[in-house]
């Protein structure tokens, strides 16, 4: 399942309309740059924003997801990288318990 700003698209979900063709090939640079275009969101917060879409999230949204929480377990969900850039998953030892 992909989850997207706008849809939510996998098995039991309508086709979405984004008004392009149906293809099974990678896209040319002139609809890639042409998707970057309609859909970027630089700039939508203004020149100081440093949270983007998370904008997005209220406080009510914050209040809903803490009524799933069943553990209290707390795990990091950083990537880690090396002195020659290459990126590795944090260790699953880095968990903690609250």
């Amino acid at each position: 399942m992909t989850i997207t700003a706008a849809r939510i698209d996998g098995p039991g979900q309508p086709e979405a309309d984004d008004g392009l063709p149906a293809t099974e090939s990678a896209p040319d640079i002139d609809t890639v740059r042409s998707l970057i275009a309609r859909y970027s969101n630089w700039g939508r917060w203004g020149p100081a924003d440093e949270l983007g879409t998370l904008n997005h999230i209220l406080p009510s949204d914050v209040v809903a997801a803490s009524a799933l929480v069943r553990s209290g377990r707390v795990f990091s969900l950083s990537i880690r990288s090396t002195k020659t850039g290459r990126s590795r998953a944090a260790s699953v030892g880095s968990t903690r318990s609250t």
